[in-house]
């Protein structure tokens, strides 16, 4: 292990990474980290990566999610620096093995969160939403019993509040959290316990944004753009299905060939998320970009993925991928690269959703291009419908207002 020669050689790595596809804001983290190592890997006599990376969590309360980030950081690093190796995006493990909180918990509380996957399967819930109500419950459930409570039998409403609030008595989790920790546990409502736990829940106010959008002037930029070479073949066959489908960009990096049905001018598939089959017109400007790509650039490499990676071994892109192209267009063109500007690939899911509630399309037609289910999904883009809502604004001429809200200084 030999700190300073990480350190020296850190831009190496970065651009490693960069060349493999990683998200910029996951280089970033790993550049917060080295200044980390470079500021306290002197603190210690350290023998090894993993006593650095014991050293880095000690006095911390990290999520099983961050704990095995951390852990997977400080891989690459000791494979980096110590044997040489360059990060590989797909092939990224824990310098440690990071126990999952679930595999952690006592039959009793196991069993609960048994139920819970045991109905979500059977009612068809999507993987990633059973993983993250599993996650979340199985950590609310893993407090108590680090706690040393065996069953939910002894756990008071101080104990409950104590898991969502920090040291300064302030809440530590959002909405989403709560939401995923109660979906789980009302599977067991029959179990009077659960029924009192639950009652202890906090109330979190859910915290509501106006989605961002692409504007008309934006998307005329874009478009111009994806007309020039600064793009390869590939890239502007994913841009093109971005800009008109507002695919998310896992959907976009699962694209398999059977996927596009040349005959019928369509392109159908299943979305990751929600498993919803999505059919889609194979419109000209998307179906000549691929068809290009297929013809001109592809690797010719038998995978039944539609998207490739650019060097050896060509594997399938990934989602990090289809991000870093979407942030690349967004760097050319000089949009949105404000503070706090969306410039991902859902921005694109947001323009099609406004652009469709702006063109006067009923709910039903935009829920069937983006593939939703629950009507609500809807609501945070039909919010950010200005040129609907414009009518029902209300007048601010009867309403007292202090004359230097209105003046510049």
């Amino acid at each position: 292990m030999n700190i300073e020669k990480l350190i020296a050689t850190s831009d190496v790595l970065f651009k490693a990474m960069k060349d493999e596809q990683y998200a910029e804001s996951t280089i970033k983290k790993y550049i917060f980290e080295i200044h980390w190592i470079q500021k306290h890997g002197k603190d210690k006599d350290f023998a090894s990566y993993i006593d650095l990376c014991k050293y880095r969590i000690e006095g911390k309360r990290p999520s099983v999610n961050v704990e095995y980030k951390l852990h997977s950081m400080y891989r690459t690093f000791s494979d980096f620096e110590e044997n040489n190796k360059s990060p590989s995006y797909n092939k990224r493990n824990p310098l440690q093995p990071v126990k999952s909180a679930y595999l952690c918990l006592n039959p009793y509380f196991k069993s609960l969160v048994d139920n819970y996957i045991s109905y979500a399967t059977n009612k068809g819930h999507s993987e990633t939403t059973i993983s993250a109500c599993v996650r979340k419950a199985a950590c609310f459930l893993k407090f108590f019993q680090q706690k040393g409570f065996a069953t939910l039998g002894k756990v008071t409403e101080k104990d409950v509040q104590a898991f969502f609030l920090d040291e300064n008595n302030q809440l530590n989790k959002s909405h989403s959290y709560k939401k995923a920790i109660t979906t789980a546990l009302q599977v067991n409502l029959e179990d009077s316990d659960v029924q009192r736990i639950m009652n202890y829940v906090p109330e979190i106010r859910k915290i509501r944004t106006l989605y961002q959008f692409l504007t008309v002037k934006e998307c005329e930029v874009i478009k111009h753009e994806l007309m020039d070479n600064h793009f390869s073949l590939r890239d502007k066959a994913i841009l093109n299905i971005l800009l008109y489908y507002g695919l998310r960009a896992c959907d976009v990096a699962n694209l398999k060939l059977e996927n596009i049905d040349w005959q019928k001018d369509k392109i159908s598939l299943y979305q990751s998320k929600t498993l919803n089959l999505v059919e889609l017109p194979l419109l000209p400007i998307v179906g000549n970009s691929i068809y290009d790509y297929l013809k001109f650039e592809r690797p010719e490499k038998q995978s039944q993925f539609l998207f490739l990676k650019s060097f050896s071994p060509y594997e399938a892109l990934n989602s990090n991928g289809i991000y870093s192209i979407s942030n690349r267009l967004f760097k050319i063109t000089g949009l949105r690269q404000n503070k706090g500007e969306r410039r991902g690939t859902h921005i694109f899911r947001h323009h099609i959703a406004t652009a469709l509630a702006s063109g006067g399309f009923s709910q039903p037609v935009i829920s069937a291009t983006l593939g939703y289910v629950e009507p609500t999904s809807l609501e945070p883009y039909l919010e950010a419908d200005i040129e609907h809502l414009r009518p029902f604004a209300l007048s601010l001429e009867n309403f007292p207002i202090a004359e230097e809200v209105f003046t510049n200084d």
